[in-house]
């Protein structure tokens, strides 16, 4: 005769981790400004977060969030430090195609402050 080991103590069953895939995505204004970057799964937004904020700092300068410069625009990732090297290029472009040739002062420099922002570098100035 073989004796049975008792059977195990049944335990809650966990649910399976669904695969929850967060994307980052953000508009960003032609004078640099992210008012919010949105945290999505699929096509629903899940909250707001604010880019000033230390996760949201973390979040831009990790290269996770999908920037959009135009509202209809398809979104595209990039680091936060390239994404403004890319907006004060065509400002500067801009300014040197339509401003007169008086010297007109710097047109970055509230792309520089954006910047300063949301790299969390100085002082928050707004």
């Amino acid at each position: 005769m073989t004796t049975q080991a008792p059977p195990a103590p049944r335990t809650a069953r966990e649910p399976k981790a669904a695969a929850t895939l967060l994307a980052y995505s953000a508009i960003v204004f032609p004078t640099g400004e992210i008012p919010e970057i949105l945290e999505t799964i699929g096509r629903r937004v899940m909250r707001t977060i604010d880019p000033c904020s230390r996760e949201g700092r973390r979040l831009l300068a990790s290269g996770q969030v999908r920037f959009r410069r135009e509202p209809r625009q398809a979104a595209e990732p990039a680091e936060v430090r390239e994404l403004f090297r890319t907006l004060k290029a065509e400002a500067r472009h801009e300014h040197d195609r339509h401003a007169p040739a008086t010297g007109a002062g710097d047109p970055c420099h509230t792309l520089d402050r954006w910047a300063r922002v949301y790299l969390g570098e100085g002082k928050r100035s707004h």
